[in-house]
C-alpha cells in the first residue's frame, strides 16, 4: 500500500505558503540542531518518531524492505480502542519512506531521493503537514476530517527532492534530513531518539500507523 501516493494529488494545497527565494538558502547554515526542523523561516520542535514496515519487497526494485517513518511535534495519547492521535492541541508532522535492504529495521546509512528505481537506500514519498490545530474535545482521533470547523492547518508541502541520513547505537535513532519541497522551499531538521514500532504495542499489532492514518483522513 503506498500511503502517501494519492497526496501528490493535492500538492497544490502548498499555495496556503508564499514562495520567496529569500528562503529557500536558509537552512543551509550548518546541521541541524537536534529534534528540530526548520521550514520557511521558522524551527519546529520535534518530540516522537514512529516507524512502520510497510511491505517486503512488493514495491521495490531490489527486493528492498519499504518502512515509512513519522516525526511529530507532539507527544502521542493512546485512545481505548489503541488509537495514537497528538496529545498537543496544535502539532506539525513529516513522514516519508525509506527502502532498506535490512527487513527488520531501516539501515543506516545515506537515502537519496529517487523517484525512478525504488532500491535500497533511496525514498520517493513524504510529506509535511505544518501547525495542525485539532480541537480534541470536538474530534474523534479516527474521525478527522477536511471539513471539520474544529480542524486547520497552516501549510501542506510534499517533498520534491533530498537527503536522509539514519545512524543507529541501540535503541537511539539519530536522523538528519534535508528536502526541497514541491513549492522550491528547504525543510530540514534531526530527529534523536527512538522510534515506536509494532513492538511497542504488542497487544495491538498495526497500531503504531494510526497517527499519520488519521491525519490523512483530513484530504478522505
Amino acid at each position: 500500500m503506498k500511503t502517501l501516493k494519492f497526496l501528490a494529488l493535492f500538492c497544490f494545497l502548498a499555495a496556503f505558503t508564499a514562495c520567496s527565494s529569500d528562503d529557500d538558502n536558509n537552512d543551509h547554515d550548518g546541521p541541524a540542531s537536534m529534534n528540530t526542523f526548520t521550514y520557511n523561516g521558522k524551527t519546529y520542535q520535534l518530540s516522537t518518531g514512529i516507524l512502520e514496515k510497510e511491505d517486503d519487497g512488493d514495491y521495490s526494485d531490489d527486493g528492498s524492505t519499504e518502512f515509512y517513518l513519522s516525526l511529530t511535534t507532539s507527544e502521542l495519547n493512546e485512545d481505548d480502542e489503541g488509537e495514537l492521535f497528538p496529545s498537543d492541541d496544535k502539532f506539525s508532522i513529516i513522514s516519508f519512506n525509506l527502502f532498506s535492504k535490512e527487513a527488520g529495521d531501516i539501515e543506516p546509512g545515506v537515502y537519496h531521493f529517487n523517484d525512478n528505481y525504488n532500491i535500497e537506500f533511496t525514498f520517493n514519498d513524504g510529506i509535511a503537514l505544518l501547525d495542525i490545530e485539532v480541537d480534541w474535545d470536538e474530534v474523534d482521533p479516527g474521525t478527522i476530517d477536511l471539513d471539520d470547523p474544529h480542524v486547520s492547518w497552516d501549510a501542506i508541502v510534499v517533498i520534491d527532492s533530498g537527503e536522509i541520513e539514519v545512524h543507529e547505537s541501540g535503541s537511539t535513532y539519530d536522523i538528519d534530513f534535508e528536502f526541497t519541497m514541491n513549492n522550491n522551499k528547504k525543510l530540514k531538521g534531526n530527529y534523536t531518539g527512538p522510534l515506536l514500532d509494532e513492538s511497542d504495542y504488542p497487544d495491538k499489532p498495526a497500531k503504531t500507523n494510526s497517527l499519520l492514518n488519521n491525519i490523512q483522513k483530513v484530504f478522505n
